[in-house]
C-alpha cells in the first residue's frame, strides 16, 4: 500500500515541474476540484443552517464536521483522478466558445475544460506533451466519483432531515419553555397582587389602630390642657398674692429706710453735737420713739414675709411714722440751734474779753517796739519777723483749708491722681531745651488753670473738687522747692531750670509764689534772712530745726558739712528766680525781682553773723546774681561790696569756723572789687535758650 507521500508524489500536481518565470495559476485553477456548488443545488436547509448555530452546541459540532468531511473527500477524489488519468493534447484541443454551444454532459464539460488548460500551460510554460496522458479508467473513475457524490448527499439529506427534525423539537421546547414561564408568570402577578392587597388591608388596619391612638392621645391632651388652665389660672392668683406682698414689702421698706434714716440723722447729730451734754431728757426719749416705730414696721414686714398680707389700713397707718420720724428729727435741730446760739453767745463774751487782753498787750508790744525802733538793727529784724510771721500765717491758712480734703478717705485715690500729675511734671524738669521746659511749664499751667491733663493715658483736671486747686497750688510751690533741695545741692547749675518754672507760675498765680516763699523759709530761713534763736526751756532738736537743721532717726543733728550744702543749694534756688526771665514775663513785672538780692545783703549786714551760714549765703547770693547787680546798681553795688569786704568781713572771719567757707568769699570780693565785675553765673539760660528744640 502506498504512503500519502508517494500518492502525492505520483498525482498529476505532484508530477508538475517547477518553472522559474511560468504562470501556473491558471493551470491550479484548471485543475482543482469543482466546488459542490456546481454538481447540485444548494437546499434551503443548508442555506440556512447557520441561523440554528446559537441554540445548540451538538447542531453546530454536526455542521462543522459534515463540511470538514465534504470538503475533504471532495479534494481527495480530486487528487485521485489526476494520479490515474492523462488526456491527449491534440483530441482535447476544443476552445471555450465551441463548449458553451454545444449540449455536453457534466464530464464531458469537465475533460474539455482539462484540456484547454492543459494547452494553455503546455503554451505558457514550453512544457511536451509527453508530460501528459489521458488514463483508461476515466469513467470508472468519474463513475465512482458520482457514486461517491450521491452517497454524501444522501448523507446531508439524512443529516438535513435530522437538524429538521431536531430544529422541531427544538421549537417545541420552546414553546413549552414559553407556556412554562408564562404560567410562572401569571401565577407570580396572582401572588404579587395577593401581598399587595393584604399590605394594604395591614397598612388600613395599622391606620385606623393609629387613628384611634391619636384620638386617645388627643382626648389625653385635652384633659391636660384642662388641668393647665386650671393650674395657669391658680398660678395668677398665687402671683396676684406674691405681686401684693412685693408691693407690701416695698412700701414698708420704703418707710423703714426713711424712718431708719431720720433714726441715724438724730443719733449723728446728738452724738457728734458738742455741747450734747447741754441737751434735755427729751431727747433720749425722742430717740427711744424712734426705735419703736423702725420695730413696729420690722413686725409688719415679718408678717408679709410669712406668707399673710397687711391691711391697706396698716400700711396708711404705717405712714404716720414717718411724719412723726420727721417731727422729731426738726425738734432736735432746733434744740441744737438754741444751745448752739447759747454757747456762741457765751463765747462772744469771751472773745470781747480776750480782745481786751489782747489788746492791752498789744499797746505794751508797741511801746516796746517804739522803743526799740531807734536802734537800726533791730528795725531790720523786725522787718525780717514780720515778713516770716505773714508767709508762715499764710502757710497755715492754706494747710488748714487743705486739711478736710486730704482726710477725706473717699478722696484718696483723687487727691493721688493730682499729686502724680503734679509730682511727675516737676521731676522731670530740666535745662535740656527751652522747648522741654516750655513743655513741662505748659503743663503745670493748663492743670492749675482747670484744663484736663493727661498723664500715663489719663486725663486729670482740678474740677472735681473744690478745694483741688489750693491742695495742687500748694503742692506744685512744696515740691518746686523739695526739688531744688534734692537736685541744686548736688549741681547748681540745674537751679536755673527750676527757677525758671518757678518764676513762670508765679507771674500768672502769685498765690504759688507767696507759698514757694513760704515753704522756702520753713527750710532754710538765711533767704529771709532769720537767724534763729534758743528760747528758754527749748530743747536742742527743736532749736536745731528752727535753724533749718535736718534731725536723723536716731535723734543726732545733721552733719554740718552737709548742712551748709543744703542751705547753698536753696540758696542757689532762691537767687535764681530774682534773675531768670521766662517767655510769659514779657510786658510784666519780675514778682522777685534782683531788687531783693540788695535788700537781702542790706539785712544781712545789719544782723550779727552767724559761723560759717552766713559766708556761704553771702557768697551763693553774690555768685548768681552780682552780674545782674552790677548792671543795675552800678557804683551803689560797687560800695556795698566796699562797705561789706572792709566792715563785714572782718567779723565774719573773726566767727568763722571752717576756714573754706570764709577764705572763699574772701577771693570772690578781692576779685570782684579789682575788676569792677562779676561773671554771669555758671548755667545760667541763655537769650536764645527759649528758642532751642
Amino acid at each position: 500500500m502506498k504512503s500519502i507521500t508517494d500518492s502525492l508524489k505520483s498525482s498529476f500536481k505532484g508530477r508538475l515541474k517547477y518553472n522559474k518565470n511560468g504562470d501556473l495559476s491558471e493551470l491550479m485553477v484548471h485543475l482543482s476540484p469543482p466546488p459542490l456548488s456546481r454538481c447540485h443545488e444548494e437546499s434551503p436547509l443548508s442555506k440556512s443552517q447557520t441561523s440554528f448555530n446559537s441554540f445548540d452546541e451538538e447542531t453546530t459540532t454536526c455542521d462543522r464536521s459534515f463540511s470538514s468531511d465534504y470538503d475533504s473527500n471532495i479534494h481527495l477524489d480530486n487528487s485521485r483522478q489526476l494520479s490515474d488519468y492523462a488526456f491527449d493534447n491534440k483530441s482535447l484541443s476544443l476552445s471555450c466558445d465551441e463548449t458553451e454551444k454545444a449540449d455536453l454532459s457534466k464530464e464531458d464539460l469537465r475533460q474539455l475544460s482539462l484540456a484547454k488548460h492543459l494547452n494553455t500551460s503546455q503554451n505558457a510554460s514550453s512544457m511536451s506533451p509527453e508530460n501528459f496522458f489521458l488514463s483508461t479508467k476515466w469513467n470508472e473513475a468519474n463513475a465512482a466519483v458520482d457514486q461517491y457524490r450521491q452517497l454524501k448527499e444522501e448523507g446531508v439529506q439524512l443529516k438535513l432531515s435530522q437538524r429538521k427534525i431536531f430544529m422541531n423539537k427544538h421549537e417545541d421546547f420552546i414553546k413549552a419553555e414559553l407556556q412554562k414561564q408564562e404560567t410562572e408568570l401569571s401565577k407570580r402577578n396572582k401572588d404579587l397582587q395577593s401581598k399587595r392587597h393584604q399590605n394594604l388591608a395591614r397598612k388600613v388596619q395599622e391606620l385606623q389602630e393609629e387613628g384611634r391612638q391619636q384620638f386617645q392621645k388627643c382626648k389625653e391632651h385635652q384633659e391636660k390642657f384642662k388641668n393647665k388652665l386650671k393650674e395657669i389660672a391658680k398660678g395668677k392668683e398665687e402671683l396676684a398674692i406674691e405681686e401684693q406682698k412685693r408691693q407690701q414689702h416695698l412700701q414698708l421698706n420704703s418707710i423703714l429706710k426713711t424712718l431708719d434714716s431720720d433714726r441715724k440723722t438724730f443719733v449723728a447729730l446728738r452724738d457728734n453735737y458738742g455741747h450734747k451734754d447741754l441737751l434735755p431728757d427729751a431727747v433720749n426719749k425722742d430717740k427711744d420713739l424712734l426705735d419703736r416705730l423702725c420695730s413696729d414696721v420690722v413686725e409688719k414686714m415679718r408678717t408679709v414675709q410669712s406668707a399673710h398680707s397687711v391691711p391697706t389700713e396698716d400700711i396708711d397707718k404705717l405712714q404716720d411714722h414717718i411724719t412723726k420720724s420727721q417731727t422729731i428729727l426738726q425738734q432736735l435741730k432746733k434744740l441744737i440751734d438754741a444751745t448752739d446760739a447759747k454757747v456762741k453767745a457765751e463765747e462772744e463774751k469771751k472773745k470781747e474779753e480776750q480782745k481786751k487782753a489782747a489788746a492791752l498787750k498789744k499797746q505794751e508790744e508797741d511801746k516796746k517796739q517804739k522803743e526799740a525802733a531807734s536802734d537800726f538793727k533791730v528795725q531790720a529784724f523786725k522787718y525780717t519777723l514780720e515778713e516770716k510771721s505773714v508767709k508762715a500765717k499764710k502757710l497755715s491758712e492754706v494747710e488748714a483749708s487743705i486739711k478736710p480734703f486730704i482726710d477725706n478717705p473717699q478722696m484718696k485715690q483723687y487727691r493721688f491722681d493730682l499729686q502724680r500729675a503734679v509730682n511727675t511734671t516737676i521731676n522731670a524738669i530740666s535745662g535740656i531745651s527751652g522747648a522741654h521746659l516750655m513743655d513741662k511749664l505748659k503743663k503745670l499751667h493748663m492743670l492749675l488753670s482747670g484744663q484736663n491733663l493727661e498723664v500715663s493715658g489719663k486725663y486729670i483736671s482740678i474740677k472735681n473738687a473744690p478745694e483741688a486747686l489750693l491742695f495742687c497750688q500748694n503742692l506744685v510751690a512744696k515740691m518746686l522747692v523739695k526739688k531744688g533741695e534734692e537736685q541744686v545741692t548736688s549741681k547748681h547749675e540745674s537751679a536755673f531750670a527750676i527757677a525758671a518754672v518757678v518764676v513762670g507760675l508765679w507771674v500768672n498765680f502769685p498765690i504759688i509764689g507767696e507759698l514757694f516763699l513760704a515753704h522756702l523759709y520753713v527750710l532754710c530761713p538765711y533767704v529771709l534772712p532769720y537767724y534763729a534763736t534758743r528760747q528758754d526751756g527749748q530743747s536742742n532738736t527743736d532749736y536745731f530745726k528752727s535753724a533749718g537743721y535736718k534731725i536723723n532717726e536716731d535723734g543726732s543733728v545733721e552733719e554740718q558739712d552737709k548742712f551748709l550744702r543744703r542751705m547753698s543749694g536753696l540758696m542757689r534756688l532762691y537767687t535764681a528766680c530774682m534773675i531768670v526771665n521766662p517767655p510769659n514775663l514779657a510786658g510784666n513785672k519780675h514778682p522777685h525781682g534782683v531788687e531783693h538780692a540788695w535788700m537781702w545783703l542790706a539785712r544781712t549786714m545789719n544782723l550779727e553773723p552767724h559761723p560759717d551760714i552766713t559766708a556761704a549765703a553771702i557768697y551763693d547770693m553774690l555768685a548768681v546774681t552780682g552780674h545782674y547787680l552790677f548792671k543795675q546798681y552800678k557804683v551803689q553795688f560797687i560800695k556795698l561790696l566796699y562797705v561789706l569786704c572792709k566792715s563785714y568781713f572782718p567779723s565774719l572771719k573773726n566767727i568763722s569756723v571752717t576756714s573754706a567757707t570764709v577764705g572763699r568769699l574772701e577771693v570772690f570780693l578781692e576779685k570782684s572789687l579789682q575788676t569792677a565785675s562779676i561773671p554771669v553765673p555758671e548755667g545760667m539760660l541763655a537769650h536764645d535758650f527759649w528758642s532751642t528744640s
